[in-house]
């Protein structure tokens, strides 16, 4: 119940006690604290995307026009936020969870010098025109006492309603910030009304407006994570803000991350910590015949696996040759899962999502390690037979091409599988196999973008751009405006000698390019093959912006990368490029 966690309801004690306490001290004693701050963490590495910025660092009242604040962000991208503020920022809402990420860190900061910020307005924030997030040092503590109307909605809930000041807890913070990123991502604060006794009212009797929605934003597991974090109950927020950084940074990547309830202190924690070691100690003692075995419930590891998968389907699938088959979100996942997943040595399919997720964050090692415990398991499944293949090759071993040919003649029994062999095709160029096996995907989950998209990259590569365009039209039926649609459809485009058409599509998916560098160095590809090479040169500098040098490639057929060094195997001719 909500007042169990919040005491009395404010209408029986006369609006908001805790307002009429000792008087806030006032906002000019911090300021000059907070420009030393400013000027001490100006450029800290902990949070690039993210600035503490003073009037007296620049000494001009015009410093914060360098920028929109971010209610008038809110304001340009309604009704349609998740549409709407790609125009705004590069990436659109997946790059804007990012800045939040980093702008949770600089909160923590700030809450460890003993500023803690309990309510954030979209004014007191700034878009940089250069990116990032600017946080107004002059307007982060507000009069509560004088403007609780206006940030009602956007302080904890137990605050608001607390009949006496409570105590200060991080994931109060945590909920200001939440409270900032959900008016971003939904056009207004959680529990918006009027007044506070209206804000109040909604709490008590109503449901959180992202508890209402549910539709599937980029990034989807945006509103997973918002709920969490706005929850009424403060033990199921993220406990602290680099938490909930890290959170974001998940979500950004592609991830569901959820936070998990927190015990409440006291001598109620003491004692059950007591009864879960007694707990433990009889567990030990009736299992003592099964120890080595490590055995986990069918719910903690579906989830597991659930979290893992996710790495199966980033864009594209690798190919021999091409750049490295890196993304964020396999490095992500892999900080998240990876000490528990490389624990379960007996679960074949953690064991084998987590070679994948390995392989998708560089750590080829390790993606063999993994699908060696997954073949011990079950040798007669093709998934590991392709990931040990493919570890192998990117690590420049050609023994790998034997492994890699072993799992590509066992029988598929699951997706893992179906989608196992049709990397392990496509990474040899088997464009004509890959569709067989994606047909058969297809006839299984029909509503899945990922598979059509691939579908249409191996019709495109195989020679067939009529049943291309035709597949990648599903594919955009089912997920409209993904940036790696549009790259397809320009390489389908340029094929049949619509160059105009090209154009337009680099031109109207700028945004969408600039959200991963798989697709930037794919971009700068169709340029090149434009003729416009000072953009071919921008945008693969944008590609190759952690790299001290950029290798030289040659573009090949149906948008194809061939990257000096990267060619283990002789497949396809090594020249001339096209």
């Amino acid at each position: 119940m909500i007042s169990d966690r919040f005491g009395e309801d404010p209408a029986s004690v006369g609006g908001f006690p805790w307002l009429h306490g000792q008087a806030p001290e006032p906002v000019s004693s911090h300021l000059g604290r907070l420009h030393q701050l400013s000027i001490q963490l100006a450029g800290d590495p902990r949070f690039p995307s993210a600035t503490l910025i003073s009037r007296e660092v620049e000494g001009s009242a015009d410093f914060f026009e360098d920028g929109m604040t971010l209610d008038r962000c809110i304001a340009r991208t309604c009704p349609d936020p998740e549409r709407n503020w790609e125009v705004l920022v590069p990436g659109g809402l997946r790059t804007l969870v990012g800045h939040f990420s980093n702008l949770a860190r600089l909160l923590a900061v700030l809450n460890e010098e003993g500023f803690p910020v309990l309510a954030l307005t979209p004014q007191a924030v700034v878009l940089g025109h250069n990116g990032g997030l600017l946080l107004r040092a002059d307007l982060l503590f507000p009069d509560l006492v004088e403007n609780i109307d206006e940030f009602a909605s956007r302080i904890a809930p137990e605050i608001l309603l607390s009949t006496r000041v409570p105590p200060l807890d991080e994931c109060q913070i945590v909920y200001a910030l939440a409270a900032l990123i959900h008016e971003c991502a939904l056009g207004r604060p959680p529990w918006a009304g009027r007044g506070a006794t209206e804000v109040a009212d909604r709490i008590l009797s109503g449901i959180a407006i992202v508890d209402r929605i549910d539709v599937v934003t980029d990034p989807p597991g945006l509103l997973g994570l918002l709920r969490d974090s706005l929850s009424l109950d403060p033990q199921r927020r993220p406990a602290s803000l680099r938490g909930f950084a890290s959170m974001l940074e998940a979500v950004r990547d592609g991830a569901r991350p959820r936070a998990q309830r927190r015990s409440s202190t006291g001598e109620s924690v003491k004692k059950e910590r007591r009864w879960q070691l007694i707990g433990g100690v009889i567990a030990l003692l009736l299992f003592a015949g099964f120890i080595g075995r490590f055995t986990v419930s069918e719910p903690i590891l579906e989830d597991l696996v659930a979290d893992l998968s996710t790495a199966m389907l980033v864009r594209p699938l690798p190919v021999h040759a091409e750049d490295l088959p890196l993304d964020p979100l396999g490095k992500t996942l892999l900080e998240l899962h990876g000490e528990s997943a490389r624990d379960l040595h007996g679960a074949m399919k953690v064991q084998r999502e987590l070679a994948w997720v390995s392989l998708r964050a560089g750590q080829f090692k390790e993606a063999r390690q993994a699908a060696r415990f997954a073949v011990q398991s079950d040798p007669s499944r093709p998934g590991p037979w392709v990931i040990l293949g493919i570890a192998a090759l990117e690590q420049g071993d050609g023994g790998g091409l034997l492994e890699l040919e072993r799992g590509l003649k066992l029988p598929p029994v699951d997706l893992f599988d179906y989608w196992s062999v049709a990397a392990g095709q496509f990474y040899l160029l088997r464009f004509v196999e890959a569709i067989a096996t994606l047909d058969e995907i297809i006839e299984k989950t029909p509503r899945d973008a990922d598979v059509w998209f691939h579908h249409a990259l191996a019709l495109l590569r195989s020679g067939d751009h009529l049943g291309a365009s035709s597949s990648l039209a599903r594919s955009r039926q089912i997920r409209p405006l993904d940036g790696w649609i549009d790259w397809l459809s320009a390489e389908i485009a340029l094929t049949e000698g619509r160059e105009a058409e090209v154009r337009r599509i680099l031109e109207e998916a700028t945004a969408r390019f600039s959200a991963s560098k798989a697709l930037a160095l794919r971009a700068g590809s169709l340029w090149d093959r434009l003729g416009d090479t000072p953009r071919s040169r921008e945008w693969i500098r944008r590609a190759d912006s952690d790299r001290l040098d950029s290798p030289h490639r040659e573009w090949r057929h149906g948008g194809r990368i061939v990257e000096e060094g990267r060619a283990h195997l002789l497949l396809g001719p090594p020249f001339p490029p096209e």
